[in-house]
């Protein structure tokens, strides 16, 4: 599934909750901070709320474990440019470690 497709599932809720795990996680963070430098933050933390909500499942939604993987994630972005969300997650296997 291209950044595209993920994000525009994800954004929609019509991503099935079982196809959303850490790494997809990640990668929508990437697309967010990639495309919305200025307000990544609020927009995927709102998004990701929505979603979980959408899927019955709005306690999963924990604010402080999100801002800390979105920073982790844009502190890596800043190293290199990457053409797309799976090299950047190629570059980065230590995000998929607490």
């Amino acid at each position: 599934m291209t950044d595209d497709e993920l994000c525009a599932a994800f954004d929609s809720g019509t991503l099935p909750k079982e196809s959303f795990h850490h790494r997809e996680h990640l990668r929508v963070a990437f697309v967010y901070l990639s495309r919305h430098p200025d307000d990544a933050v609020p927009r995927f933390c709102d998004a990701l709320l929505r979603y979980a909500t959408a899927h019955g499942v709005p306690g999963k939604y924990k604010e402080d474990l999100t801002l800390r993987y979105l920073e982790r994630v844009r502190g890596r972005m800043q190293k290199a440019r990457y053409r797309d969300s799976e090299e950047f997650l190629r570059s980065h296997p230590e995000l998929f470690h607490a």
